[in-house]
């Protein structure tokens, strides 16, 4: 859905590094240039150049469903004949359901928050438009179930993980606080997310 990078954008890029590239041709598609598609050319990762728009009306909640765009990403399909289309944006779904009902090509899509399903009808559109949902936290599976619309049996628990490797805590607590000025008995508790309204910093 955005050509730079976020919290998805990230879980995706380990994700496609770690794939076993004998068994696995990745490709993937961003809307435009930018630095996530630089990060997948520089792994050597095929990118496509297509642009998906992400909400028919934003403030509905209601999912791309560009016909123009449909039919582009659907001949991109049909070209491609890949195994699996998997979404890290669920707002997409529609444009993944039509292939799916017209090509069978099994489709995986990703809830990272709760606006996927706040209106009923958003059930509807993923329930036609996927085989599988993962959600990243169990309260997001709950949310997603609790009309009872789309399938149990569909979504699934997968929390991202984090490359140890970037980030490792510090094991002494007592001596961060000290070189940020709080106070040793202070509790912190701290969020790691762009600054944007959306993530509500601060609640």
């Amino acid at each position: 859905l955005f050509s730079e990078i976020g919290g998805a954008e990230t879980s995706l890029l380990y994700l496609i590094e770690k794939l076993d590239k004998n068994k696995f041709e990745p490709i993937v598609i961003v809307p435009n240039k930018g630095y996530f598609s630089e990060r997948f050319e520089n792994i050597g990762i095929k990118i496509i150049y297509l642009n998906l728009p992400g909400f028919f009306i934003q403030e509905l909640f209601i999912p791309g469903m560009s016909p123009k765009y449909i039919l582009q990403f659907l001949r991109l399909c049909k070209e491609l004949k890949p195994n699996l289309i998997h979404l890290t944006n669920i707002t997409q779904s529609l444009y993944a359901g039509v292939v799916r009902k017209l090509l069978k090509i099994p489709v995986v899509a990703i809830s990272w928050m709760d606006s996927d399903s706040i209106y009923f009808y958003q059930d509807f559109i993923i329930n036609f438009s996927v085989d599988s949902i993962i959600t990243v936290t169990p309260e997001l599976k709950r949310r997603i179930l609790r009309r009872g619309i789309i399938e149990h049996k569909k979504v699934s628990v997968i929390t991202p993980g984090i490359d140890a490797k970037i980030f490792s805590p510090s094991p002494d607590k007592d001596n961060a606080k000290l070189k940020l000025g709080i106070p040793k008995q202070n509790l912190v508790i701290t969020i790691a997310a762009r600054f944007d309204p959306v993530k509500d910093h601060m609640t």
